[in-house]
């Protein structure tokens, strides 16, 4: 690499905090216990502290799933943890996208607290003889929050502590090792995402009987206008696939495909191949990480 990772990338997490409306309810509990002649250990009542249907609650979690997933489109995993790895030639267009769903996060929250009294009405009916009002927080805004924090890549130079030197260059070397196999597994992501769109276009297109949308085509546009922003390593191969999907596969219109019996059967064989190529490619990549 002409660049060390670490001066081209680092860490990044989002992190939401969020009331779950869901409690165990101990009296309810003991009432099964003793009417089934059972023990705790058989299970817990749990009950919904929100209507069965609740519009501001729902959409309150479709904005946080859909945040995200925007996330994780920007981003490729680091770690077993929520840690993921962004190129820093990114940070300004990523956080531009972030702070459009913060806003929708904030106007969510605020849309939710505004109802909760009216939450908490609903829910008392629904509950009956099970609602109890301190089950409800008296600051429900408090409860919900959202985080971006970012982290520099670990740097094997900057590793200080206080230990002999034959022991500190052993650490050293064991902490470019584990970077190196993070990046590439991180690596192997970005070619996951292009081998599903070309493989999905392989499968649809090769099905004479099967219908697909215009989607098929600007999902593969919009993957390998994506990868570059994601290409850690600087992989030349990588760059080379992307090329040949989006000259052989996605340079055509779905309307076009669809009107062409040949030019479908042309694409889809395209698709294939190419497909078998990444898989190679990502193969390979795979093999040289247990290897490194």
């Amino acid at each position: 690499m002409a660049t060390k990772l670490n001066e081209r990338a680092m860490l990044v997490g989002l992190h939401f905090s969020h009331w779950s409306a869901v409690r165990t309810d101990q009296k309810v509990t003991r009432e099964v216990v003793l009417s089934h002649k059972t023990t705790r250990k058989a299970g817990h009542w749990k009950k919904r502290l929100v209507a069965a249907i609740c519009p501001e609650y729902e959409n309150l979690f479709a904005v946080i799933r859909e945040w995200r997933a925007e996330h994780n489109t920007w981003t490729l995993p680091w770690s077993e943890d929520a840690v993921r790895v962004i190129l820093a030639e990114n940070w300004f267009d990523y956080s531009e996208v972030m702070r459009g769903h913060r806003a929708m996060f904030d106007t969510a929250v605020a849309t939710f607290v505004k109802a909760f009294p009216e939450i908490k009405e609903r829910a008392r009916k629904e509950l009956n003889g099970m609602f109890d009002d301190a089950d409800y927080p008296s600051n429900i805004a408090s409860r919900f929050a959202a985080e971006i924090r970012v982290l520099p890549l670990p740097a094997a130079a900057d590793f200080r502590v206080a230990i002999n030197d034959e022991q500190a260059v052993e650490l050293r070397a064991q902490i470019e090792v584990d970077v190196q196999r993070t990046a590439q597994d991180a690596m192997a992501d970005t070619y996951r995402r292009l081998l599903s769109v070309t493989q999905r276009a392989a499968e649809r297109l090769g099905d004479p009987e099967a219908v697909f949308r215009d989607s098929l085509v600007c999902n593969i546009r919009e993957c390998i206008a994506l990868l570059p922003r994601l290409n850690l390593l600087q992989d030349a191969q990588l760059d080379e696939l992307a090329a040949e999907v989006l000259r052989e596969v996605a340079q055509y219109s779905g309307y076009a495909i669809r009107e062409d019996d040949s030019l479908r059967s042309v694409v889809a064989t395209s698709a294939r191949e190419i497909a078998a190529k990444i898989k190679r490619a990502m193969s390979a990549y795979t093999q040289e990480k247990h290897n490194a």
